[in-house]
């Protein structure tokens, strides 16, 4: 293994930690004890103006439609989203993100911006190019890993 390998290996391993580490603190001190997903969840249902079911929010979460429909029952719970009644199909329910909601979701983004911002300030436009690579080819690591797990387990 080169000394690069190596070392990129080590602050994968720490900084995989760390976000482990910032998400349960983040859970610990958070009122609904959110975990990243219920976070995701409230971002994406708030992309749609009209609200969505619960399966696309399932399929966006790729979990299963009863997982989802846990993660939204907590978020109703606590505030966060609203389910109503589809009436084009009345055994769906649409969900909204509610006012609260709304104040959550943007607070989240504004934490994800900073960190961005964060990461990359003083860094020159190719600097930022190359993250935005590395961060692209790490991103479709875990997704290939997922997807070859998913399908070992068919």
């Amino acid at each position: 293994m080169s000394d690069y390998t190596s070392k990129l290996s080590a602050i994968l391993t720490e900084a995989y930690h760390n976000a482990l580490l910032a998400e349960e603190t983040k859970r610990k001190y958070s009122s609904g004890n959110f975990t990243f997903r219920d976070r995701n969840a409230v971002t994406f249902i708030l992309g749609f103006r009209n609200g969505t079911n619960i399966s696309s929010v399932a399929d966006y979460l790729k979990i299963t439609r009863p997982s989802a429909t846990m993660t939204i029952k907590k978020l109703e719970k606590n505030g966060l989203v609203e389910r109503k009644v589809d009436p084009s199909n009345h055994r769906n329910a649409i969900v909204k993100v509610t006012r609260k909601g709304r104040i959550y979701a943007r607070y989240q983004q504004t934490y994800i911006e900073e960190m961005a911002e964060t990461l990359s300030e003083d860094m020159s436009e190719e600097e930022k190019e190359a993250l935005l690579s590395g961060l692209r080819k790490l991103n479709q690591f875990f997704a290939d890993t997922i997807e070859e797990s998913n399908e070992k387990h068919k």
